[in-house]
């Protein structure tokens, strides 16, 4: 019979940001460790016949833009596999046209998770600044305007007592006017690394922040892992 198909994942043990409610919070053990360590080549060799895409997150694959850069080469060059990266977008203008073009000459997407737009809001979550993050997501989105398939797409974690429907509409306001057709999910938020005392998003939560994102103008919002909503009870509005 025929081979099942299968993606690569690449978790890169390194990130820019600090963020309270990480989910992958063990890259900082790998940071101390050091280890395991690939050049390009030997990551791209993981890769066989069966391989239709890689996809790098982490940490963040930002940190790791010329190593993702040159394995994605060797990957597309040599066997025309779909490059695909998850990246909360702190990318440097030096690398983000780079990748950007592997990412859509290869057919693949760019998954931006874009979690606040106040400034204030987002150092608080994350201890960085969100004024190159912005100008990236600009930047692609006028870059994307014209194409044959999805390139960018935005992911917005609401979490409960941060990500009220102000912010939710600042957000989806500040996309709408890269692109409305941008594919935009958001994500329900579950208690992690130092915010373990949080609830779980609400269904309430989610829903209300659809009905804000499609009154901004959005045109391809959902709700992505409805499965982990709850029942919870708290003020988001």
């Amino acid at each position: 019979g025929k081979s099942r198909l299968k993606n690569l994942a690449v978790f890169y043990g390194s990130c820019n940001s600090d963020c309270l409610f990480c989910q992958n919070a063990g890259f900082r053990e790998m940071m101390v460790r050091g280890n395991p360590l690939r050049t390009p080549k030997e990551l791209a060799a993981v890769a066989d016949d069966t391989t239709a895409c890689v996809c790098y997150f982490g940490g963040d694959p930002a940190c790791n833009a010329k190593h993702s850069l040159e394995t994605s080469k060797l990957l597309h060059k040599e066997r025309g596999i779909k490059i695909c990266y998850e990246t909360n977008g702190n990318i440097s203008r030096k690398w983000l046209d780079s990748i950007a073009g592997i990412i859509e000459m290869s057919g693949g997407t760019l998954k931006f998770d874009l979690k606040a737009l106040t400034p204030e809001i987002y150092t608080a979550l994350t201890g960085m600044k969100n004024n190159i993050v912005l100008n990236n997501f600009r930047r692609l989105a006028l870059r994307g305007r014209n194409r044959d398939q999805e390139f960018l797409v935005a992911s917005i974690l609401l979490i409960p007592g941060y990500i009220n429907l102000k912010e939710v509409r600042k957000i989806s306001e500040f996309i709408a006017t890269c692109d409305s057709s941008i594919p935009t999910a958001f994500l329900g938020f579950f208690p992690h690394h130092m915010m373990k005392d949080l609830p779980r998003t609400s269904l309430n939560h989610a829903e209300a922040a659809l009905e804000v994102a499609k009154e901004t103008g959005l045109a391809n919002v959902r709700i992505g892992n409805i499965h982990l909503l709850s029942r919870d009870k708290y003020a988001f509005d």
